[in-house]
């Protein structure tokens, strides 16, 4: 079973077509895959799909319980989903996937962000932050569940 989660259609049409072309690249995918994909529009703005295939779901929330468990934090989480990230790219549509049980591995042994990615992304972080006048401030796990789409605005 694949779990998809969509934008609101509303009075967008494209969103139920969208909807399935991205239930047939989760159906081509190994199980227990985190899949974003994004459509991009010709106007510049896009849409962004979530799926997970069959055990991704579950997989995906144990991945968050144990990663916030352990204290990761956002830094962490760039570190080992970059490390397991696979992107390809079909006419306009961009798909990001991470095989789950590579990222659990991680998760588990505690291989979050060496400490010269950890400095890297921290510096590249104060430097975005000087231009936008906002503090610096290294966030919690993102996460790779469900949750992480309910907890977005």
């Amino acid at each position: 079973m694949t779990l998809i989660l969509s934008p609101a259609a509303g009075r967008d049409t494209r969103v139920p077509i969208e909807r399935a072309v991205v239930d047939r690249v989760a159906a081509s995918r190994p199980r227990e895959t985190y899949l974003v994909v994004r459509f991009e529009r010709a106007d510049g703005r896009a849409s962004v799909h979530h799926a997970w295939t069959d055990g991704g779901e579950v997989l995906g929330a144990r991945i968050d319980a144990v990663a916030t468990a352990r204290g990761m934090d956002g830094l962490d989480w760039l570190a080992v989903t970059a490390r397991h990230e696979e992107t390809s790219v079909e006419g306009r549509m961009v798909v990001t996937e991470y095989r789950l049980r590579a990222v659990l591995a991680d998760v588990e042994a505690g291989r979050g962000a060496l400490p010269d990615e950890r400095r890297d992304l921290t510096d590249a972080l104060a430097a975005y932050c000087d231009t936008t006048g906002r503090a610096v401030a290294i966030g919690a796990w993102c996460r790779v569940g469900p949750a992480a789409v309910d907890a977005t605005p």
